[in-house]
């Protein structure tokens, strides 16, 4: 009788104590629902999921749902609340947007032997071209053709009007803001074509006739002297702070058949320029005076290396005209 009437407490006390569990839930499962429609328009937090929130999903679904609804909110990508948290989280953790990148954010595509494609964003671009003269020698010529903003191509050709058959890039400097002053672009980039499409297009010139073209022009402050000479003058243009023309004819030593010379590393640093307009190689015994060497080669771009000084340089002063 009396295990009777303890098993009818029992009995009554579960089911009072399910009505009680059942109340909670319903009630917790309510409150979650405006909690999780909040979380999902303050996008990109990564708050982890509340207790009501899973305590509405054992509600309706039971335990195991609970722990797969728990991990959906963070690993899966079903549900367009969940995958644009996920989303947003993962940008903003990733390198790509790191402010610490620097450089230009542009690429060079050579698209034949003169021409190249540059996509991106630069402030400048340099242009080292080599082409075949009116005279029917080889000649250089490095000159900035202005900026890039999203995708251009360039033709060198077109830009200083050269024969385009006879025109040869060598090589691209980027800058990420001007004025494009030779040697000091950011970055530089080489046409890996080169060689043989010089050989292609100027090769005739290096061939037996070589010694009839013995000075290279490689900017317009540096020489290559591709042949023997007892002494080498070099003559220059360039301009003091105020804007005055000053030139130069000093002799710089021999050359052993294959000499580069820079202006700049033989007679110091100028204001604006400099442009080296003529080079005089001096066999043994010829007197070193300007104008008297054995061998006179000019500069065919000595004009265009003028202009590039002019549209390189701060504009604070005026540049004293010259002729060449």
């Amino acid at each position: 009788m009396i295990d009777a009437v303890s098993r009818e407490c029992d009995d009554m006390f579960d089911v009072d104590r399910r009505r009680v569990l059942l109340s909670t839930v319903a009630t917790a499962s309510t409150g979650t629902a405006v909690g999780t429609g909040s979380r999902l328009r303050a996008s990109g937090t990564d708050e982890e999921p509340t207790t009501n929130r899973t305590s509405a999903s054992a509600a309706d679904d039971g335990s195991t749902t609970v722990a797969q609804e728990t991990g959906n909110a963070r690993e899966t990508t079903d549900g367009d609340g969940d995958d644009s948290d996920r989303d947003q989280v993962t940008e903003a953790d990733s390198p790509e947007m790191s402010d610490d990148e620097t450089g230009i954010d542009a690429t060079v595509e050579f698209l034949d032997c003169y021409r190249v494609r540059i996509t991106g964003d630069c402030g400048a671009v340099l242009l080292g071209v080599s082409f075949e003269a009116d005279d029917g020698q080889t000649g250089t010529m490095v000159d900035p053709v202005g900026d890039v903003d999203g995708e251009r191509t360039i033709d060198p050709a077109a830009e200083f009007d050269l024969p385009a058959e006879s025109c040869v890039l060598e090589y691209v400097e980027l800058f990420e803001t001007g004025p494009a002053t030779p040697g000091l672009g950011d970055e530089r980039v080489e046409n890996p074509t080169y060689e043989e499409c010089y050989d292609e297009r100027l090769g005739d010139d290096q061939g037996e006739g070589e010694s009839t073209d013995p000075v290279e022009f490689l900017d317009c402050e540096t020489v290559r002297v591709t042949e023997s000479a007892d002494d080498v003058l070099l003559s220059l243009s360039w301009w003091d702070e105020g804007g005055l023309l000053g030139t130069i004819a000093e002799p710089v030593g021999a050359a052993d058949g294959d000499r580069t010379v820079s202006a700049t590393e033989e007679f110091g640093s100028f204001a604006h320029g400099p442009i080296i307009t003529e080079v005089e190689l001096f066999e043994a015994g010829t007197p070193v005076v300007p104008g008297g060497g054995d061998i006179l080669v000019s500069n065919p771009n000595a004009e265009r290396c003028a202009q590039s000084v002019r549209e390189n340089h701060d504009g604070s002063v005026d540049l004293e005209p010259v002729e060449f």
